[in-house]
């Protein structure tokens, strides 16, 4: 639980403001950075000028008040710059209210002293300032300073040398320390952290950033290191022996805490033993050691009180049990102190600040410099921390090291693209099941299917048996079929899936860690759908209802909307059908399942079985959706049939463009009808008659010209208009309506653009209409290139929807790009190098589907190109488009041979595909 800190420390960052040049912005993050260090700690809230809000006062007024607020003033002046007007103002007021102030001076560009540094050395009344050599120093510096200002103000208070008096004033004390009783501590020397070369050797070497050769060892270095490689899954090094430990550590310590440090291991290496439940009842006996002496330090007591609590909610998780009086949590709630850990704060405080300043000194490089120089110092640093935590027997703190290393070995792995430092930290999130982390990081690396194979899925695996406690391990183990199952051998894949399964059952039949494992599970199956047995899904799903796990019945149908249905037998689809019926029969299941009807729906869509049954249950069961969508998407239609669903949503585009933004309400989003209708016309071959057309062109065209109408269905509308053309070619209304919307443009680009919106702005919409301008022959080539730089410096994921829309268009023959288009041909050209790999998607899915035109040589020499590069999703897709191309082509044809020795499982099935004519998947 975390313990937040309400009374803090109120602190003013003074110095000069940025100019507002894009090349001069060092002072707008160099303030940033010192506030989220500071902030970080808890214990401090930051003014910054940059992050204030509007205010009807006068701007000066609107940072005085907050300075006059503060506690503390930190004042920072680049001798090169001088002081500011502001910033002299800011220093005249804090001295007038006698604020505490903390001078940086950086002297990177000036070596002469400034006045006010002058001024300060000759009152021997005002405080010390610091000197940094460099800009990016500054935040750090600043930040040890106010730490240790805090630190030495509050040990003074300890140690008895401050008092107050009557009016409030600080009065320095001199005389002897007084010690306190109760304050008996064991001291880590600076001797003892520099014993453990072999221990930092072994994570810097399992990371890739290792220099030199290892370094010799004596037996405690070695002992700590086999515990260590326990912690972070390295294979090289031996399982702890425990006793040998307890020995080492018994002679770093005397009296009282001696032995409740020993007792304290004892809980440590029955954890490390997976035996939780007695390491519970060591803790405990530690515990109860601390009530009974007074000597023992509170911090002390404190961090065995977490270890308790964490190794309880351990417990809790493997038999799904919710426990709100832990026994951990009440003494940890009792302490009104806030929760403190001696040198380990200190530690990890500038262990974050390296990080801090390596990303900021990246940000003030150029971009064509890695600087790897203290990459291995930095890690030593974590493993300091780990040290102190390992010196007082700490569970908690000593498995937080994952944690710690795989914050800044992302930053390095994404940096240098080393596949040793990506596996480490792929194994380290895994080990510490941060799914949230590993799906950012791989989404954000991206990485090529060339360089990854069943060898890097044996040493993900041997890191994770590492784990002690078995249910950890088997969820570490999910995740890495989750995200990892097509890189696995097929044995492995065998045998990971056999376990898997096992492990499931038993959690079902036992009706443990249910909350822990049942649904990863379910979306590890989903996301392995395409090699994953479907018989043995079905199992696994079967199971849940068969033991009544109702929590987990709606991520079960929702699985079933992913299943291959094509691998199963008659007799599986009609037990299946049975399945699906009887569940839309059941009120409570049926009211508290969202995707039943869709996993209905789909089986509809792709079941080789009589559908009558089927239909008349969901027809029973929720006339609404049979009418509105399910028939829509399962049955054959004619254009009555068609137009009877289009009047339906075009009513809805009329009903959103009266009642959008009354009471600040927006609906659309729930549901997109103008994409739908494009779908009615693409995939189910709708055509409408004048008068039909003449609706749902009066319906677009006031959505467009409705000033309350959202940006994004603007754009929607837009590329509507482009199907409605190129599939209506001698229907003029649409040309007349073009150029009434260009003669009224400044109205149609007024639109409401909500927050939760991503990518949507006014470039896609002028995209779209020139896109529709491109269709009707009418492009303007100026407007053309000035809209597609503009969306070039845009977001990412405005970039992705152009891509995807000019695909779109490609694809239904609607948009034929010529002379007139080759700036569209250009851009996606260009995406196709995007660092980005979604980007490189979109550009990729571009250049296939204009193959068949007069760019095809260009298009295939870089889809020649990307084959090699690409990560799986982008070789599927690009495969997937391929397989009705001209295969005998010898580029198409290389394509294919990439694909079929690939490493992913997918990527090789897609590229065999169109070679043999049975194209079901291997099941295991």
């Amino acid at each position: 639980m975390k313990n937040e800190n309400h009374n803090k420390v109120n602190i003013f960052i003074s110095s000069k403001c940025d100019s507002g040049n894009l090349d001069d912005l060092k002072y707008g993050v160099m303030r940033r950075a010192l506030a989220l260090l500071l902030e970080e700690t808890g214990l401090c809230r930051v003014f910054v000028f940059e992050e204030g809000t509007a205010t009807s006062r006068k701007l000066v007024h609107s940072y005085m008040d907050s300075l006059a607020d503060s506690d503390l003033v930190i004042i920072i002046v680049d001798n090169q710059d001088g002081i500011s007007q502001a910033t002299m103002r800011e220093i005249n007021r804090a001295k007038a209210l006698n604020k505490k102030c903390i001078y940086i001076f950086c002297d990177q560009r000036k070596r002469e002293i400034t006045e006010l540094q002058a001024q300060i050395q000759t009152d021997s009344l005002a405080p010390r300032y610091n000197v940094v050599h460099e800009f990016s120093d500054i935040p750090e510096a600043a930040y040890r300073a106010v730490i240790e200002d805090v630190v030495d103000i509050y040990i003074s208070y300890c140690k008895g040398r401050v008092t107050y008096n009557q009016e409030g004033n600080e009065e320095e004390l001199d005389g002897e320390e007084i010690i306190f009783s109760g304050n008996v501590v064991s001291n880590v020397s600076k001797e003892f952290m520099k014993g453990f070369q072999y221990t930092k050797y072994i994570v810097q070497s399992e990371a890739g950033l290792s220099w030199g050769s290892e370094p010799s060892k004596d037996e405690k270095d070695e002992n700590c290191a086999r515990l260590l490689g326990q912690i972070i899954g390295c294979a090289s090094v031996s399982d702890p022996n425990f006793e040998m430990i307890k020995e080492d550590i018994a002679k770093l310590h005397t009296g009282k805490i001696q032995n409740l440090i020993l007792m304290r291991y004892d809980a440590v290496a029955a954890y490390f033993r997976g035996e939780i439940k007695i390491c519970l009842e060591k803790l405990e006996k530690c515990i109860e050691l601390c009530t009974k002496q007074s000597d023992i330090p509170k911090w002390l007591m404190n961090d065995i009180a977490i270890d308790l609590r964490n190794i309880q909610i351990e417990i809790d998780r493997e038999t799904d049990i919710i426990r709100f009086d832990m026994e951990g949590q009440k003494i940890l709630d009792k302490d009104n102190e806030l929760l403190y850990y001696p040198v380990i704060d200190r530690m990890t405080s500038d262990y974050y600040a390296d990080i801090a300043k390596y990303m900021f000194n990246n940000l003030m490089n150029s971009s064509h410099i890695i600087n790897l120089g203290s990459v291995d110092y930095t890690i030593e640093k974590a493993c300091n921390v780990f040290l102190v935590a390992y010196f007082y027997g700490s569970i908690t703190h000593m498995i937080m090291i994952r944690k710690k290393l795989y914050e800044y070995l992302m930053t390095i792995s994404l940096e240098t693209r080393e596949h040793k430092t990506f596996l480490f930290t792929i194994r380290l999130l895994l080990m510490n099941h941060d799914e949230k982390a590993l799906k950012k990081f791989l989404y954000a690396y991206g990485e090529n299917t060339n360089s990854f194979n069943e060898m890097d899925i044996r040493f993900l695996l041997i890191g994770i048996e590492k784990q002690p406690l078995c249910v950890e391990a088997v969820l570490a183990r999910i995740f890495l079929f989750k995200y990892f199952g097509y890189y696995f051998s097929d044995e492995q894949f065998k045998t990971e899936a056999e376990f898997l399964i096992k492990k499931i059952r038993e959690c079902i039949e036992n009706k443990c860690s249910l909350n822990l494992l049942i649904k990863p599970m379910l979306e590890a199956m989903n996301e392995n759908k395409h090699r994953f047995s479907t018989k043995k899904c079905l199992d696994v799903l079967y199971w849940l209802f068969e033991f009544e796990m109702r929590k987990y019945y709606d991520d079960a149908f929702k699985c079933l909307c992913n299943l291959q249905y094509d691998n199963l037998s008659v007799e599986e689809q009609e037990c299946l059908q049975d399945f699906l019926i009887d569940s839309l029969k059941d009120e409570n299941i049926r009211s508290n399942c969202n995707h039943l009807f869709e996993a209905a729906q789909t089986m509809r869509q792709n079941e080789g079985i009589a559908h009558n049954k089927l239909d008349d249950a969901v027809r029973e069961s929720s006339l609404r959706f049979y009418e509105d969508t399910y028939l829509l998407n399962v049955a054959e239609h004619d254009n009555t049939d068609y137009w009877k669903y289009t009047k339906r949503f075009v009513d809805m585009i009329e009903s959103d463009t009266k009642n959008n933004g009354k009471n600040g309400v927006y609906a659309y989003g729930t549901c997109n009808p103008y994409r739908t209708i494009e779908n009615i016309i693409t995939n189910g071959f709708a055509r409408y008659n004048s008068a039909q057309m003449k609706i749902i062109i009066g319906c677009i065209y006031n959505a467009l010209m409705a000033s309350n109408q959202t940006i994004e269905a603007k754009t929607d509308a837009m590329e509507l208009l482009c199907v409605l053309q190129g599939t209506h070619p001698k229907n003029r209304r649409i040309k007349v309506l073009c150029e009434e919307l260009s003669a009224q443009w400044s109205e149609v680009v007024v639109a409401k653009k909500l927050f939760y919106e991503s990518g949507y702005g006014r470039e896609n919409l002028e995209l779209n209409f020139i896109l529709l301008q491109l269709i009707l022959h009418n492009a303007n080539e100026e407007e053309i290139i000035r809209n597609i730089v503009q969306i070039q410096n845009g977001e990412i994921a405005s970039r992705k929807i152009v891509l995807s829309t000019i695909e779109r268009l490609l694809n239904y023959n609607i948009l034929i790009l010529g002379n007139e288009g080759h700036c569209l041909v250009q851009y996606a050209m260009s995406s196709s190098y995007d660092e980005n790999y979604e980007i490189r998607f979109w550009a990729m899915v571009v250049l296939t589907r204009l193959l068949n035109g007069p760019y095809r040589k260009l298009c295939l020499e870089r889809l020649v190109e990307m084959i090699d590069e690409e990560p799986y999703q982008n070789k599927v897709g690009m495969l997937s488009r391929l397989e009705k191309d001209d295969l005998e082509d010898p580029k198409i044809k290389y394509i294919f041979d990439k694909g079929k020795s690939d490493a992913h499982y997918w990527v090789r099935i897609v590229a065999e595909r169109p070679f043999i004519k049975d194209t079901t998947i291997n099941e295991h």
